[in-house]
């Protein structure tokens, strides 16, 4: 069984990953750099394993890894030392959506496929 929803959680990984990396461009301090591409490829990854699932066991699984990747990347932006000076914007706007899609897979998970909400 094929779940629909894994396609949605998918493409918000890769197109929040992405733009989670992009800041790291603009930036000169080694720790920034590290914040921005430790957080931003582990979801390009996940978004693109998120194609093949085919539980919703795993849906749930990859929903709860977006959801808390947004919130770590809210929370180091919203920091005095973590905080992107070039292009901040892209990191508020990453952490809103891998906070949104992740909530949505839960959600469709609990409602649609009567999971648990924690794996």
């Amino acid at each position: 069984m094929k779940v629909k929803e894994s396609m949605i959680v998918g493409i918000a990984g890769i197109i929040f990953g992405i733009c989670n990396i992009i800041p790291a461009f603009g930036e000169t301090k080694w720790t920034l750099l590290a914040y921005f591409i430790v957080l931003g490829v582990p979801e390009i990854i996940t978004g693109i394993g998120a194609f093949k699932i085919k539980e919703a066991k795993q849906l749930r699984s990859v929903s709860w890894v977006n959801a808390i990747v947004g919130l770590a990347i809210l929370a180091l932006n919203i920091s005095e030392y973590y905080h992107s000076a070039t292009m901040a914007g892209l990191n508020y706007i990453a952490a809103a959506g891998l906070i949104i899609s992740g909530i949505y897979g839960i959600y469709k998970c609990k409602t649609k496929y009567n999971l648990e909400l924690v794996p």
